[in-house]
């Protein structure tokens, strides 16, 4: 009987020696599927490792942060929302464009290389300001005024100059004028802005701007709206917008009416007249893109004798940035038959401060007076342009001298942050 026990012990060891135990023998399906097949699923293993040592540091980033979801989640929101914006801004600039015929030119408009741009890109005010506050609000305002000065780094160092101060291409605006009017009676009361909108700080730059209680009379004589701008050089490196929104003034503030709602797109033409406008009204823009420029501020013009006054008929200052052959104007006080405003020390008050120049160039301050029967006389001074500080020249009309204070500062690069300018009485 214990043979037989002992016989039958030895034979079961022979049968589990011949048959290979298999651990998976008490795995479920799955797990022996999984480890049969281990190969083949090695490399989703690995990912799977590496999902869920992400998922344990998203986890510890919970833990120390409860808000975590709610910000990621805005973030997110927050990127389609301005990517959208972008892309519709983009499309909306692009969109519109206004076509005009050429017009014939006489010789002397051929001389000052005058011309009607055709194919301009020109957008609805409306259309451009929802475009626009879809990208800055509600940190920004869309009527916000720039607030870089045009004397930004007057009082910086000659060759320590901070890095966000450059040379480079400037806009110069030489004059507005509502060229074209269709059924429409002048006298026209027209008030409003111009204003350019440059990369610095996407934030306008008025070059005409005035209320409705101060409103401008133009006629059929003259058409030029009196510019008070720029407040500083219009950066032009990359694509300037010009915003148009002018309206005429009626009896009642509810019988106004939009003489134009326009913005136009500059994208480098060098000199010009262009024509902006609809069915209603064309205004004409004449201006200049200035390469190698920084910008100058005509912070004081002073009578230097205090007993006599050269304008007894009414003045005019002007600006010519040379050398161009044939420079035009910029206007910086005209008053013609009428007083020259003057305010303390026997200072001129300009309507404009601000012109670009060319490094390389020059800047021409022109001083004259009016004559009882409208001839105009006077005299100028020539400044050499500087990178920073100020310069001070006498222009001569007749015995009566003339202080004429220039400041200088190159021109803030665009998209930087704006160091606080110096206050204006400490460089004149």
């Amino acid at each position: 009987m214990v043979a037989e026990f002992a016989l039958r012990g030895k034979e079961k060891m022979a049968e589990q020696e011949e048959k290979p135990v298999c651990p998976l023998d008490s795995c479920c399906e799955v797990i022996r599927d999984l480890w049969e097949h281990f190969p083949r699923y090695e490399h989703d293993l690995a990912l799977l490792s590496k999902m869920q040592s992400i998922s344990a540091s998203i986890d510890m980033l919970r833990r120390l942060e409860p808000e975590l979801d709610r910000k990621l989640r805005s973030m997110e929101v927050k990127a389609e929302e301005e990517e959208i914006s972008r892309d519709d801004l983009g499309c909306k600039l692009r969109s519109m464009e206004l076509k005009v015929d050429e017009e014939e030119v006489s010789k002397d408009e051929e001389t000052k290389s005058e011309s009607i741009a055709v194919g301009m890109v020109v957008e609805g005010l409306d259309a451009y300001r929802s475009c626009w506050e879809s990208l800055w609000r509600p940190a920004r305002s869309f009527e916000d005024m720039t607030l870089a000065s045009s004397m930004l780094f007057t009082h910086c160092t000659p060759g320590r100059m901070p890095r966000n101060a450059i040379i480079g291409s400037t806009l110069q605006i030489y004059s507005v004028k509502v060229a074209e009017i269709h059924d429409i009676e002048s006298p026209l009361k027209v008030y409003g802005v111009v204003a350019a909108r440059d990369t610095v700080d996407s934030s306008r730059n008025p070059i005409f701007l005035r209320p409705r209680n101060g409103c401008q009379i133009l006629n059929l004589q003259d058409r030029f709206l009196h510019l008070t701008g720029p407040c500083r050089a219009i950066v032009s490196m990359n694509p300037v917008d010009i915003e148009i929104e002018l309206k005429l003034k009626g009896a009642a503030k509810s019988e106004d009416r939009i003489l134009i709602s326009k913005v136009y797109n500059h994208n480098g033409e060098s000199l010009g007249t262009y024509l902006v406008g609809d069915m209603h009204c064309g205004i004409e823009l004449c201006f200049q893109q200035l390469k190698q420029s920084i910008q100058a501020t005509i912070s004081r013009v002073r009578i230097v004798e205090r007993d006599s006054s050269p304008f007894p008929h009414g003045g005019r200052v002007a600006c010519f940035s040379l050398p161009h052959e044939q420079p035009e104007e910029i206007v910086m006080l005209d008053t013609k038959g009428g007083k020259m405003p003057m305010g303390k020390h026997r200072c001129l008050e300009l309507s404009r401060k601000v012109v670009s120049v060319e490094l390389e160039g020059k800047l021409k301050v022109m001083i004259q007076a009016y004559a009882p029967s409208g001839e105009i006389t006077g005299g100028h001074v020539l400044f050499t342009p500087q990178k920073c500080g100020a310069t001070k020249g006498i222009c001569h009309l007749g015995e009566t001298a003339v202080e004429v204070t220039v400041a200088w500062s190159l021109l803030p690069s665009p998209k930087e942050t704006l160091p606080c300018p110096l206050p204006v009485d400490k460089i004149c």
